[in-house]
């Protein structure tokens, strides 16, 4: 099961967790923000990130 947060709260089971995170964090864009949210999971997954 994938998961956005590794500890309490956890944001996964908020309204929006993206939004929630992308505010408690620093402005991530372009290909870091794709390898963050895309690239994480699929190496996760074993598609490796394309």
């Amino acid at each position: 099961m994938p998961v956005i947060c590794s500890d309490y709260p956890h944001a996964e089971g908020m309204a929006r967790p993206l939004d929630d995170y992308r505010a408690a964090m620093k402005p991530v864009e372009g290909e870091a923000e794709r390898l963050l949210y895309e690239g994480n999971i699929a190496w996760l997954m074993g598609a490796g990130a394309s």
